[in-house]
């Protein structure tokens, strides 16, 4: 399990913590990708190449957007400078880092569950190999097995909230009544998820540093789906974080938007179907893929590792057109850890 994690983790190391230059995924060694890097000479073969596209990717999102890479910097206030727009790695005190997702992000489960080995463990994984390298964290996390990042969104979820149908009330062995964390009324819940979306705004350690939203694993492959559930929530979170604490701090988070990984063998001959109940408020991913072109042309999409990981990372990239200040591409890190073929044109 911790070579699954090693092989994963790499991008999100290099864009979070000090101290570490643009980790080549393909070799693990530090790589410095020049700025004056020209997309057409990137390649969408296996090892560098998947890299080396997923940046030109991000530079060509950030160029629409009229935006240009955060710069890194220490200092004693971490986060994004509002007026220069650098990123400040915290001096002096750990990284504080809130993690929002589903199971592809949760863990660790409670000890006694028999099924530990199989959930994801992002947090404590980033933490403990961050430490390895010197560099204390504090994180958090909001997660809900299988759901969307809509159901995550601040005006989903507003403090103290007793109305039984808008919200329910968390009681669950990683999160006990004793947190007053509330989600929508109708997500089904189970033992193993973490919910709290009210952690985004109590901050109850201090301002948070960096903010991780990470999509459910399809979504965004889905144009529709991007356009009326993604891009808003990405807007939103940016939104709402850059007035917290904004009369007081020169800084506001890092908004890092976290690219999914491909299934081993893609999702041959797969039509949008069951979702976990309650987390697609506007539209049911069949009725979106129909707005997208058709179930037939998504499921075309997909159907390989190589064409659903280059569809995730051009759903992931287009959050940084509408807020988001980076992407963490360990989608593609699995891709070069398994040797993915080219990227087929059909893709």
């Amino acid at each position: 399990m911790a070579t699954f994690f090693h092989m994963l983790l790499p991008g999100l190391l290099a864009l979070l913590l000090p101290h570490v230059a643009v980790r080549s995924l393909a070799t693990g060694e530090l790589a410095d990708i020049p700025e004056d890097l020209e997309d057409d000479e990137c390649t969408a073969t296996a090892g560098d190449g998947d890299y080396c596209a997923l940046v030109a990717l991000q530079r060509r999102s950030l160029r629409s957007s009229g935006r240009t890479s955060p710069a890194v910097a220490e200092d004693s206030e971490g986060g994004i400078d509002r007026k220069t727009g650098a990123y400040h790695i915290p001096k002096d005190r750990p990284l504080k880092i809130l993690f929002v997702g589903n199971s592809f992000t949760y863990g660790p489960p409670p000890a006694d569950r028999e099924d530990k080995r199989t959930l994801n463990n992002l947090p404590r994984f980033f933490k403990l190999i961050a430490e390895s390298l010197g560099d204390e964290v504090m994180q958090e996390e909001d997660t809900i097995g299988g759901c969307t990042l809509q159901m995550h969104r601040p005006s989903y979820n507003p403090e103290a909230c007793g109305d039984p149908e808008m919200c329910q009330p968390i009681d669950l062995p990683r999160v006990n009544s004793s947190s007053r964390c509330t989600i929508p009324s109708g997500i089904r819940l189970r033992p193993t998820y973490s919910p709290c979306p009210q952690k985004l705004m109590r901050q109850e350690d201090g301002a948070w540093d960096v903010i991780v939203l990470q999509e459910q694993s399809y979504l965004p492959t889905m144009q529709a789906a991007r356009d009326v559930m993604y891009h808003s929530t990405v807007e939103e979170f940016a939104a709402v974080t850059n007035s917290l604490e904004s009369h007081v701090r020169r800084h506001r988070p890092l908004i890092a938007l976290y690219m999914t990984w491909p299934y081993l063998n893609g999702n041959p001959g797969r039509r949008p179907g069951r979702t976990e109940m309650g987390c697609w408020p506007v539209g049911s991913p069949l009725h979106l893929a129909h707005l997208s072109g058709g179930a037939r042309k998504w499921s075309a999409k997909i159907n390989s590792a190589p064409c659903q990981g280059y569809a995730l990372a051009q759903g992931a990239a287009s959050g940084l057109q509408h807020g988001g200040d980076v992407v963490v591409p360990a989608g593609f890190a699995w891709l070069v850890a398994r040797g993915s073929p080219e990227i087929p044109s059909s893709c």
